[in-house]
């Protein structure tokens, strides 16, 4: 499997490698893969963004240094020239956003999903949500603070010169693509988090966009996971830090691209990821919105994702230890917790305290009963969101993701307490490996994804109740 590229020169140039992003909240990370699946080369830069009292931002051009960082240090360890990558997608946070003038240039900085405008939802998204046909056109169930119609409602109100300078709104997907190739696409992935697409039909929804006085203008054209987005351009190669020419495929919500990247589908029938958020993806053949989740497009067409999260993620284990076992390494601290029996002696974690505190009996109140009942707290919580995704079917086993379950320890736990097989493959970096996959099946590196699948997808490990 070579592919050719003809330089300025004429020189043949292999294009084996395809290159996964990662547009996270607290990393932006890329992974340089092989034809064969392998991770050659990474780059991991710190998100770029500050805090100005509510508001979460990042520069434009902090954006686009960050990446070039990102892409230089994947190349450099791979051994590279940066002409041999074939294709490129993306994982993405969802409801992080830019605004710009009718021809794509900025006039505000990135404001990240963090970020808070308003103290409750705008009046006009509650009229929304009470529509019979909310949940079955938006596919969101869970209220959140109020999407993008309060979001740009806010705006109005309180910013109204910097919304007359704005023509157009691209949520940091579509900016990272129009960047990268002079195209803009709304992916329809983290697009369907935003409280203004009918998932459906894969368009803007009229009421939500008269809701906020706009028009579909305002938004980036919707497209699907997987879809071509163009050809990166020679002539954004200073601000991007890649050469013309490479693919670019649309990507899309960074926990559904990341369990595509630990093989949901192929090695398991779900995926959870135990990090800064606790976040459930189940995959189904039917459009079947929930009031307890969210549903948005996967990469296979006719299939959805369901997607259920929710905070405090397992940033207790890391309190724990930080107040207690300072001294000793995260997997060592959970490891303990294998000397304690299911049920943790009756002792539980209590997250309501405000503090790290725990109930029951006294007597077996040390430091590998006190990890377990943390552990199977978390346990617990990821079952109940297991549940929000199924929608009603059987999920016989669990992919797990997200930096805590990097432990054997605490996958074990989790098998024990949501009594399913729970399943881990050989990459450490599911994200940026989920979009390295959706940029070779683009690029027809293979049939199709379960061909994709099985070629790269290896099962490390697994743990059974």
């Amino acid at each position: 499997m070579q592919y050719l590229l003809q330089n300025e020169n004429k020189e043949n140039i292999a294009m084996p490698y395809v290159l996964g992003c990662d547009l996270g909240t607290s990393y932006f990370k890329v992974s340089l893969v092989d034809e064969h699946g392998s991770c050659v080369g990474s780059g991991r830069v710190r998100t770029p963004k500050r805090q100005e009292g509510s508001e979460v931002l990042v520069h434009p051009e902090a954006f686009w240094e960050a990446l070039r960082t990102c892409f230089s240090q994947a190349a450099e360890e791979g051994g590279i020239d940066l002409r041999e990558i074939d294709a490129l997608s993306y994982g993405s946070q969802a409801t992080s956003f830019i605004l710009a003038d009718g021809n794509g240039k900025p006039v505000s900085d990135l404001f990240l999903w963090p970020s808070v405008f308003a103290s409750e939802p705008d009046p006009a998204y509650l009229e929304l949500r009470e529509r019979d046909d909310y949940l079955d056109v938006t596919g969101i169930g869970p209220a959140g603070r109020g999407g993008m119609v309060t979001i740009l409602s806010w705006f109005r109100k309180h910013r109204p010169e910097l919304m007359k300078r704005a023509s157009r709104l691209m949520t940091i997907s579509d900016y990272f693509l129009f960047g990268l190739t002079g195209n803009s696409f709304a992916d329809t992935s983290t697009s369907s988090l935003i409280s203004m697409l009918d998932v459906k039909h894969q368009c803007w929804w009229d009421p939500a966009l008269q809701a906020v006085g706009i028009g579909r203008e305002f938004f980036s054209p919707p497209a699907a996971p997987g879809s071509f987005a163009g050809k990166t351009s020679a002539s954004f190669s200073d601000k991007t830090g890649l050469p013309g020419g490479i693919n670019v495929y649309v990507g899309g919500l960074d926990h559904m691209v990341a369990a595509l990247g630990a093989g949901i589908g192929f090695l398991a029938d779900a995926a959870q990821s135990t990090g800064t958020v606790l976040a459930c993806v189940g995959l189904h053949e039917s459009y079947r919105p929930s009031p307890h989740a969210f549903i948005g497009d996967y990469v296979i067409p006719g299939v959805y994702a369901n997607l259920t999260f929710e905070s405090p993620g397992a940033e207790v284990i890391e309190w724990y230890r930080d107040a207690h076992l300072p001294d000793m390494g995260i997997d060592d601290m959970l490891n303990l917790a294998l000397e304690v029996p299911l049920g943790c002696n009756g002792v539980r974690y209590r997250p309501d305290a405000g503090t790290l505190s725990f109930s029951g009996d006294e007597e077996f109140a040390d430091h590998p009963v006190h990890i377990r009942a943390i552990c199977e707290y978390l346990s617990g919580r990821v079952g109940g969101l297991l549940e929000k995704v199924a929608a009603g079917d059987n999920i016989e086993g669990v992919l797990a993701t997200g930096k805590a379950n990097q432990s054997d320890a605490l996958r074990q736990i989790q098998a024990q307490v949501i009594k399913k097989r729970v399943y881990r493959s050989s990459q450490r970096e599911n994200g940026t490996f989920g979009a390295a996959l959706i940029a070779a099946a683009g690029s027809r590196w293979f049939s199709g994804y379960q061909e994709a699948l099985a070629a790269w997808i290896k099962q490390e490990s697994v743990f059974s109740p």
